[in-house]
């Protein structure tokens, strides 16, 4: 059985940074990837005005809603300035506007999400974590459902 392999890469072109780069496998990347989930495709009808001669209601259009890329994401600090300095980086990232990519890399197949402004909300922290410089985030991403 093979490890899998993950990579997030936040393209940060608009603030003139190169990509915030996130991996799932224990390397020497700053950001760690714990926990992935890709948006779900959920689709919107909109249906045509109810009538007494057709039983339910008539479809006339669909697209799907917006989505929401989640990432579990870790700092590999040394110190508690590294790891909050990580945190602003990723805030920074996730925050562009209108719009930014998210390159997904898992076990070899890529997915181009586009993304826009997100929420980052800060795991609770044990005192061992604390003394360890251990941080962690939920990262929501509202996302276009569909994948280039």
């Amino acid at each position: 059985m093979t490890t899998p392999a993950l990579t997030v890469s936040i393209d940060r072109t608009s603030l003139t940074l190169a990509a915030l780069v996130a991996s799932g496998t224990n390397d020497a990347t700053a950001l760690g990837v714990t926990g992935y989930s890709e948006p779900g495709a959920v689709p919107r009808v909109t249906y045509g005005p109810s009538s007494v001669y057709i039983h339910g209601e008539k479809p006339l259009a669909w697209s799907y809603q917006q989505g929401v890329l989640q990432l579990e994401i870790v700092a590999r600090a040394t110190t508690e300035t590294a790891a909050q300095a990580l945190y602003d980086a990723l805030a920074a990232a996730i925050t562009q506007w209108p719009s930014y990519a998210v390159t997904t890399v898992v076990n070899g197949v890529t997915k181009v999400w586009t993304c826009y402004p997100g929420s980052l909300v800060p795991a609770e922290r044990t005192l061992v974590d604390l003394r360890n410089h251990d941080t962690a985030w939920a990262v929501s991403l509202p996302c276009y459902p569909v994948h280039a």
